[in-house]
């Protein structure tokens, strides 16, 4: 499976100590060239930051051959989904309800971190309540009802 990713993700999963669950659960996992220099921008965490200067070689960084026209989006989203067109990818990982919408008008299938942390919970890798709990305490914002559908055990979860 094919992954394109913007920055919120692998923000939270870097400050969570959980990135490596993406080579685990994707085949390829790729971003454009925009989303690793918002990383290492000095308002980024250190982690974050110092992740992004020596990313791991199962992470692929791409050029943008056509950048996307959704307007209202960061220029770090706009790349992701123009990568993501571009390649065909089976997942578009966001975590912003813009980005997530203009993917998914897009025609791209779109997931987030919290699915994420619901299948690597679901093999195990972590304690699903526990890291939620600790993704909130970052900032993250989602409803009860997000939490729970993205919960190990669910069939059919979407992010």
């Amino acid at each position: 499976m094919i992954v394109v990713s913007d920055t919120t993700s692998l923000n939270y999963l870097i400050r969570l100590g959980f990135i490596e669950i993406l080579e685990e659960l994707y085949e390829r996992v790729i971003v454009p060239e925009r989303v690793i220099l918002e990383m290492r921008h000095a308002a980024a965490p250190t982690v974050v930051r110092e992740w992004a200067l020596h990313p791991p070689p199962w992470l692929e960084v791409r050029t943008v051959m056509s950048p996307a026209t959704t307007p209202r989006l960061d220029p770090g989203e706009r790349d992701a989904i123009a990568v993501a067109l571009e390649i065909g990818a089976d997942l578009f990982l966001t975590d912003d309800k813009k980005a997530r919408r203009a993917a998914e008008d897009l025609g791209l299938v779109v997931t987030g971190t919290l699915a994420i942390l619901g299948a690597a919970a679901g093999r195990r890798r972590l304690d699903y309540a526990d890291t939620v709990t600790r993704l909130m305490a970052f900032g993250f914002r989602a409803s009860e009802w997000d939490i729970e559908y993205a919960r190990p055990g669910r069939e059919n979860r979407k992010g």
